[in-house]
């Protein structure tokens, strides 16, 4: 069985106990690091060579936002989750920005997170319900234009209908598996398509093709 390699970043002890308590119970999951601080974690990355890390935002010194975009740039392969507490529409923006593949509010439930991990591994990227809305609100201009993301239109790539359809599910927050059986076709169909939507936008994980879907006006 392939073990995802897990690091956590957070500096509250006990919660990463916690945490760390909680993955350590699933054979397919190992937690090779934890730190306190983005400092921490940088260190921890040479040795470690995590494939995914769970970052919470509100940290001491450089802070999660820049350990994330440090971390992509040392191990660009390297699967950012962004696990906190703040919902702050800007934050939000400024994780992705940074490289995160995924944003999760730390209120979720423990079989939740386990779920969201295993989508993460399979699917390289996790897009929320919650986050979903709030992309699509930022860029219908619902939001203020003061915000700092920028919403210029720009030419978008020729998709085929089955993957317009399919990546404004991805847009909407659903899983391939979700996709798939609102669709009626297999997971590894929608993978597929789903691997030539990446190609095409030029991204790397859901949240990424999300972001360029409602820039591009593709969905």
């Amino acid at each position: 069985m392939t073990q995802v390699r897990i690091m956590l970043v957070d500096d509250h002890a006990l919660f990463r106990e916690g945490l760390a308590l909680l993955l350590k119970g699933r054979p397919n999951l190992q937690v090779v690091a934890e730190a306190a601080t983005g400092e921490e974690a940088l260190v921890q990355l040479e040795s470690a060579h995590p494939d995914l890390v769970l970052l919470d935002l509100n940290l001491p010194g450089i802070g999660g936002v820049e350990t994330c975009r440090l971390l992509k740039e040392r191990a660009p392969e390297l699967r950012v989750v962004i696990l906190t507490m703040s919902d702050d529409l800007e934050s939000i923006f400024e994780a992705v920005r940074a490289g995160a593949c995924g944003y999760l509010l730390k209120d979720i439930a423990s079989q939740n997170l386990l779920e969201a991990i295993d989508q993460i591994d399979h699917e390289g990227g996790i897009l929320e319900p919650f986050l979903a809305r709030r992309l699509l609100a930022e860029f219908s201009g619902l939001r203020s234009a003061s915000r700092s993301v920028e919403s210029v239109v720009t030419p978008g790539p020729a998709l085929s209908p089955r993957e317009t359809e399919i990546l404004q599910k991805v847009v909407d927050g659903l899983s391939n598996k979700e996709i798939a059986d609102r669709l009626c076709i297999s997971k590894y169909t929608v993978g597929n398509h789903i691997n030539n939507i990446f190609r095409k936008l030029g991204v790397n994980d859901r949240t990424q093709a999300a972001v360029a879907a409602i820039k591009m006006r593709l969905v």
